[in-house]
């Protein structure tokens, strides 16, 4: 996967590199726009879909097979890293891949974040540690923007998991994430349009980006 680009992100001394990425990969919406960005814009490939997580996605409870299904559907290799125990760390986990990649030339990673600048804080501070660029395709984006985006460039998915403590989100189970589920999410008070903060999670079951659609 390859295309012709020029993006000025975090890590300016990265830019004039052959960018050869791998995407921080859950198997939902954020990450493919992502990936679907980055590979309209940014001139480089992506060689790998990185997950760390136990027996399942983690936020989104995929199981592991739907992410696999994803990586074939894209022709793009998956790594999974296990957490074993609720004692180890995410990060040492991610920076053993990111490490194992970069001694096959990967110098980049992809990230889906889009506002929790905390969030982004700690990426950047975990691949500044590794030296590898740290790219943000959707940062700052107007979130309605990039839900029509997601909609309008033939992606589709469904709502997989919902933060439990918000009641009103499990109308939300289940749905399809097209144009009147983002008019139902826009009339939700306090609720993030994209879910940045958890409201709930997706699987992209079909992509641009895919040669056939999963079935699920």
């Amino acid at each position: 996967m390859a295309a012709q680009i020029s993006n000025n992100k975090p890590f300016i001394k990265y830019s004039q590199m052959k960018r050869d990425a791998f995407v921080m990969w859950s198997g939902g919406k954020d990450c493919s726009l992502a990936l679907h960005n980055f590979l309209k814009e940014a001139s480089g490939t992506v060689s790998y879909l990185v997950h760390v997580a136990g027996s399942c996605s983690q936020g989104h409870k995929l199981p592991l097979h739907l992410l696999k299904a994803q990586s074939q559907a894209m022709g793009v290799p998956l790594i999974i890293r296990h957490i074993n125990s609720s004692h180890e760390g995410f990060e040492p986990h991610l920076k053993s891949v990111i490490r194992s990649l970069k001694k096959e030339g990967v110098n980049a990673g992809i990230f889906g974040d889009i506002h929790l600048q905390e969030h982004r804080d700690w990426i950047e501070r975990v691949c500044k540690e590794v030296e590898v660029e740290a790219i943000f395709p959707l940062w700052g984006r107007r979130m309605r923007d990039l839900m029509d985006e997601f909609v309008d460039s033939g992606f589709r998915a469904r709502v997989v998991a919902v933060k439990d403590e918000r009641a009103p989100l499990h109308c939300l189970l289940g749905r399809e994430v097209d144009q009147e589920f983002v008019r139902d999410i826009e009339a939700m008070e306090g609720v993030d349009l994209c879910g940045e903060n958890g409201e709930y999670h997706t699987f992209v079951y079909d992509s641009p980006l895919y040669d056939k659609s999963i079935d699920f």
